[in-house]
């Protein structure tokens, strides 16, 4: 989570993705993060999923054609490192919401068998 949200934070401050996709990403993480620590407290496990790793996966990835764009290496590439980028970013952020999704429902029957 560290190291996507730091590179996706100098994209934000360079101009290359609008301030709103930070926005997006931290929410998503902020409330993953949350519900498995609660359940971590409550000695529960949520497993990580296969979504989930897509989404690291993607985001990953993006940030290689979205540095070469923004610190202007391989231009004759242009503007296909561009598109290549926020598509990636796009399905990283889209996988990410699925197994956000995916975790809450988890959280959700997890929180019914704690409380009392």
């Amino acid at each position: 989570m560290c190291f996507e949200s730091l590179a996706m934070t100098v994209a934000v401050a360079r101009g290359f993705f609008p301030p709103l996709v930070l926005v997006i990403y931290l929410y998503r993480e902020f409330w993953v993060t949350t519900v498995r620590r609660f359940m971590a407290h409550h000695q529960l496990n949520i497993p990580t999923n296969f979504y989930g790793k897509l989404k690291t996966n993607f985001l990953m990835w993006c940030f290689l054609p979205t540095f070469l764009t923004v610190g202007g290496y391989l231009p004759m590439l242009q503007p296909w490192m561009t598109y290549l980028a926020r598509f990636g970013l796009v399905v990283g952020l889209s996988m990410g919401y699925i197994s956000g999704f995916l975790y809450t429902k988890a959280f959700v029957k997890g929180y019914d068998s704690t409380a009392h």
